[in-house]
């Protein structure tokens, strides 16, 4: 069976499952958990700021194979892990450009 992708650039894309993820994971809800960050803006927002931070710099995370992008968006795009709002967000990708998780605030590893 073939994986559902958008691609926002050459090189960086989305998966059906990732943004599954993305979504039920650090979409809000009435109550996100402790430690959770979550977007409070529409998901066609989300989707929009994926899209734009593909020409992002991208950033090593050590001890990993993966790579990270922290946006501004410029204006609120949800709260971060410690229930602070926030404009930036964090995209982490594989080496290949597979978008693998997106969430309001930066990662731990900066």
């Amino acid at each position: 069976m073939k994986q559902v992708t958008l691609s926002f650039h050459k090189g960086f894309f989305l998966t059906a499952l990732a943004f599954a993820h993305i979504i039920d994971k650090h979409y809000c809800k009435p109550q996100p958990g402790p430690g959770i960050s979550c977007f409070c803006i529409p998901v066609g927002e989300i989707l929009s700021c994926l899209s734009t931070a593909s020409g992002e710099p991208v950033l090593p995370i050590p001890g990993s194979s993966h790579l990270q992008r922290i946006v501004n968006a410029g204006r609120m795009v949800g709260y971060d892990k410690y229930g602070f709002a926030t404009c930036f967000y964090c995209i982490i990708t594989n080496g290949k450009g597979r978008i693998l998780t997106a969430f309001p605030g930066y990662s731990r590893i900066i």
